[in-house]
């Protein structure tokens, strides 16, 4: 085999092998798929600006990322679940969003799967200890400005009301403020109906309605 031909040839296994990883990391790799379908809306918004400019308002090239505080603005997932890594330093904080995680995922309308990798996960789940801002429970997602995707977040569980004799919270009512923060995670919002993501947040654990909303929420957004 001449140089030029062996050069090609050993150019061409690269490339393969390149492309061959990036289908494995788009496969196996939740947060580099999100990435992916991300950059994928994007450019085929920047491209439907150049076709028709008239159609949209929107600058794909000006994209950034806005952060959503429990459900202040509407986001979504690229597909119905998400990957959580538990950083939470308290046994039963940590008991308690295991089973607040189950329980989502035996509605079967959204899938939470957990990681043992911080990098690989779509959303960090900690607590904080702060008695002063009224809050058991705080969510804050990263919403990618133009696709209106979540980009990864963080769920805070606030040990300061949760585990303080003051306020006196059952084991089942953290239970529900964990159900009611990663309904924020989700993608829901607030509402005053019977539901977990009353504002209280810790008065119900999920109802039919959640997963009523979550579907809907899953079609309206597709």
């Amino acid at each position: 085999m001449s140089p030029i031909k062996f050069k090609r040839f050993f150019t061409t296994i690269i490339y393969a092998g390149i492309l061959i990883g990036v289908i494995w990391l788009y496969r196996y790799n939740q947060p580099f798929q999100r990435s992916i379908d991300n950059f994928t809306s994007a450019a085929q918004i920047t491209i439907n600006n150049w076709i028709n400019p008239k159609t949209t308002q929107t600058d794909a090239t000006n994209a950034s990322e806005t952060t959503s505080e429990n459900g202040s603005e509407s986001g979504q997932w690229t597909s119905t679940s998400a990957t959580l890594y538990l950083d939470l330093n308290n046994q039963t904080l940590d008991q308690a969003t295991r089973e607040a995680i189950q329980a989502w995922n035996d509605t079967g309308a959204f899938t939470f799967k957990i990681t043992t990798n911080r990098k690989k996960a779509d959303v960090v789940i900690t607590t904080m200890d702060n008695n002063s801002n009224g809050a058991a429970g705080l969510t804050k997602m990263n919403i990618n400005s133009v696709t209106h995707y979540f980009v990864n977040g963080k769920m805070y569980l606030n040990q300061a009301y949760l585990l303080s004799p003051e306020y006196n919270y059952s084991y089942q009512q953290i239970v529900n403020t964990a159900e009611h923060e990663l309904g924020h995670v989700i993608g829901l919002s607030h509402t005053d109906e019977i539901s977990v993501m009353q504002p209280a947040g810790s008065l119900y654990s999920i109802q039919q309605l959640d997963i009523d909303n979550v579907q809907k929420f899953i079609i309206n957004e597709k």
